[in-house]
């Protein structure tokens, strides 16, 4: 029996933990976005919400490096995007550090990219009068 143990003990796993990358995980509901629809009528957004790879940022998120990185993400996707920007009543407003928000993708090939203020409160973009607020290129 000793052997047979000493057997087992030897073709036993070692338990191994990693660390992954990071996971966003998107909490846009099917009900907020028929409530981003219905408010955006304008938009002409989808019914499906699975035809959009949605980007979120929270209220405590909402910040110049958030929305540019929101951009620059929404232009590695092939489906379109919807960035979604949440607001509070304290927590609404964006103010850009110098730089525009350069929308350059090409909505054939990359989707098209749709963003959309979402909260208690509306959302403010400001350039501090060190910018425009967009420049979306032709062709995008």
């Amino acid at each position: 029996m000793t052997s047979t143990h000493s057997a087992r003990r030897n073709n036993a796993r070692l338990l191994c933990i990693e660390t992954l990358e990071n996971r966003e995980l998107l909490s846009v509901t099917a009900a907020e976005f028929a409530q981003i629809r219905a408010d955006n009528a304008d938009l002409n957004l989808s019914a499906n919400m699975a035809n959009y790879n949605v980007i979120e940022i929270t209220a405590a998120n909402l910040s110049d490096t958030a929305i540019h990185n929101a951009i620059a993400k929404a232009g590695t996707t092939t489906e379109s995007d919807l960035i979604v920007l949440r607001t509070t009543a304290t927590r609404n407003k964006i103010t850009l550090g110098g730089s525009e928000l350069e929308i350059d993708i090409d909505a054939s090939k990359w989707g098209s990219v749709t963003l959309v203020g979402f909260g208690t409160n509306p959302l403010t973009l400001d350039a501090n009068q060190g910018s425009r607020i967009y420049n979306i290129t032709d062709g995008a």
